[in-house]
């Protein structure tokens, strides 16, 4: 006779994670070399159970800060893809183009929606295999090395 027991008891942190990333010496896809701080807050999937299923196998048993290097290491690399991809203007949005749709309020469809959306789409492509989603991304500061930005600010001032 087989009277079964508990051997282990673990928990598994379905709550928002918010992740800071830091990127410096990118070159961006004008040869500017760039850098950047960004936040994205992520969350482990539970409303789909191939995520939820995929987060218990790869996450289980880790502690908070494990799973918080390890995606923050992925984000580095997404973000460092991300702006090898494009140019700072593109990145920080100066180069903005407006659509109105009839009557409504204007569209947004230039390069820092397009930016971000690409971004996205790379950071939940990669993030997926470990069972977890972005629930926001922000860009906070960028910068570069050979003052590029600031002396673009200040030919538009």
């Amino acid at each position: 006779m087989v009277v079964p027991y508990l051997q282990q008891l673990t928990t598994l942190d379905l709550g928002v994670l918010p992740i800071n990333v830091r990127v410096e010496g990118v070159n961006a896809s004008n040869g500017i070399t760039v850098g950047a701080d960004a936040t994205a807050c992520v969350c482990i999937d539970g409303d789909d159970d191939s995520m939820l299923y995929s987060a218990v196998e790869r996450l289980m048993g880790k502690s908070r800060e494990a799973i918080k290097d390890q995606i923050q290491q992925t984000l580095v690399g997404n973000f460092r893809g991300a702006l090898n991809k494009a140019t700072p203007l593109q990145a920080i949005g100066m180069d903005e183009k407006h659509e109105y749709d009839g009557d409504s309020a204007p569209v947004k469809d230039g390069d820092r929606a397009l930016f971000r959306s690409e971004l996205l789409k790379d950071i939940n492509s990669d993030l997926s295999h470990f069972g977890v989603k972005v629930v926001s991304v922000s860009l906070q500061k960028i910068w570069d090395t050979s003052n590029y930005i600031a002396n673009l600010a200040q030919k538009t001032l």
